[in-house]
């Protein structure tokens, strides 16, 4: 727990042109951009990126890290919009139009029970299938580049200990000037 409270306390603070390289959040008007700029900071102190290229990684891990949040929290969201809208009290039923027959609605009592769910999920089954299958393209997108930080990384410390291995056994040497 400690070391999680550490991790949001430690923020880099990122560089104006580099903040002017990614431009404005993305993120959508209910989302706050300074949680995202924050959230940037945090996850670039822990990678400290070293040049442009790695900054511009540790965006595209915040994005889709942000956009997988935003996708899961929709999945849920969809389902209690669609719940609300299957309630009903008697009173109720004559005086508003609904997309869902009488029979297929489900009493005011009736909304916060398993039943309530399933129908507002049955209702709502193919958008959950597709925000499941833009979530999924989100996760293969993060771990793309979660490879290729991985792959840069390991690839520049190979040719920086094939480097440092030819100046021990001295086999470099320095150009004439």
């Amino acid at each position: 727990m400690t070391k999680r409270v550490r991790l949001y306390q430690s923020t880099l603070r990122i560089p104006d042109d580099i903040r002017a390289l990614f431009g404005d959040p993305p993120v959508l008007s209910t989302e706050d951009p300074n949680a995202y700029w924050a959230l940037l900071g945090r996850v670039a102190a822990l990678i400290k990126p070293r040049n442009v290229i790695e900054w511009m990684w540790v965006n595209d891990v915040v994005y889709h890290s942000c956009e997988i949040r935003r996708l899961r929290r929709f999945k849920t969201l969809v389902i209690e919009e669609e719940r609300k809208s299957l309630a009903y009290s008697e009173d109720e039923l004559g005086r508003y139009e609904s997309r869902h027959s009488r029979s297929d609605r489900c009493p005011a009592d009736e909304l916060d029970t398993d039943r309530g769910s399933a129908l507002a999920f049955r209702y709502t089954i193919g958008l959950y299938e597709r925000i499941d299958e833009l979530l999924e393209s989100a996760e293969r997108r993060l771990n793309a580049v979660l490879r290729e930080i991985h792959h840069y990384r390991e690839g520049l410390a190979h040719l920086l200990e094939e480097f440092s291995n030819k100046i021990i056994d001295g086999e470099y040497e320095e150009a004439a000037e």
